[in-house]
């Protein structure tokens, strides 16, 4: 299944403004796996995943990708996703 990708304009402001995204992980099978999080009251604990980066080698490559050629999925632009966070976020995964 193929995602929207959307062009990143840097002027557009989040439609839900003041959203916190950031990044965890979770070990499972023996490797660790990456998501893009946001708090969310509504949830039971707090936050909701809202994507899945998949493995290390593999969440490198997808935000190496969306840094390089200025393009990341638009639910995560509509969240607030912005490009300073994707070298935050690839620092943290490299940090593993």
């Amino acid at each position: 299944m193929r995602q929207k990708i959307h062009v990143i304009n840097k002027n557009r402001r989040s439609h839900k403004r003041g959203q916190k995204m950031f990044i965890s992980r979770v070990k499972a099978k023996g490797h660790f796996y990456f998501y893009a999080y946001i708090y969310d009251k509504s949830s039971d604990h707090g936050m909701r995943r809202v994507y899945a980066l998949g493995k290390k080698d593999k969440a490198l490559h997808e935000i190496s990708c969306w840094r390089n050629h200025s393009r990341i999925p638009s639910n995560l632009i509509d969240l607030g996703l912005k490009v300073e966070n994707l070298d935050k976020w690839r620092e943290k995964i490299e940090a593993v």
